[in-house]
């Protein structure tokens, strides 16, 4: 099976974002001073509070075409200035972040069906792991014997030891019973010690 290599991301996505804040910079510096221009326009009386964001807009379309050079720092600049920077680094989050991570070189939605090699290696967690990494690399079939006949022996360790902690608690339940009598009256026992608590 051809081995594919990922593609690398290529830098031209982040030169056009850097180069969209520069505009997005420069919009903002101007409508700092344009705003001004209109707050002063209203309390001067020259236009209604009704037709400020068409002023507003023709004003800031005149400013960038007559005086693009013109940066004039006023008090409003600092909030023009993170106001817009915010509302670049919301649309980049979200262009970046709905993304699909397609698989290239291949054709997008291929698929096969799933071999007994990858049912392992998804399950090595919790069969074993380091002794199915070792068994297949085992090339002989004695050695891979000697590995499965050790991994049987193992298991079989283990619940031989389950089987005997099981039969001890059981012993142990079945001491109580008999020093309690009748199960009823060992269940009644029970029951008025923790009626008292």
């Amino acid at each position: 099976m051809k081995k594919v290599i990922p593609k690398k991301r290529s830098s031209i996505n982040f030169i056009i974002y850097g180069i969209c804040l520069l505009l997005v910079l420069f919009v903002a510096l101007h409508a700092a001073v344009v705003h001004k221009n209109v707050l002063y326009m209203i309390k001067s009386g020259d236009i209604e509070k009704s037709s400020q964001v068409l002023t507003f807009l023709s004003l800031l379309s005149e400013r960038i075409a007559s005086k693009p050079f013109e940066i004039v720092i006023t008090q409003y600049t600092q909030k023009f200035l993170l106001t817009s920077a915010f509302g670049w680094l919301i649309v980049v989050l979200m262009s970046e972040s709905g993304k699909k991570n397609y698989i290239h070189g291949k054709e997008f939605g291929t698929a096969r069906w799933g071999t007994i090699s990858d049912i392992r290696d998804l399950f090595a967690e919790n069969i074993m792991k380091a002794e199915i990494k070792r068994a297949r690399q085992i090339k002989t079939r004695l050695g891979r014997w000697k590995v499965r006949s050790s991994l049987y022996k193992e298991c079989e360790r283990a619940g031989k030891l389950l089987e005997k902690e099981k039969l001890k608690a059981l012993s142990d339940l079945e001491a109580a019973r008999k020093r309690a009598g009748t199960i009823k009256d060992f269940m009644w026992k029970k029951f008025n010690r923790l009626k008292r608590l």
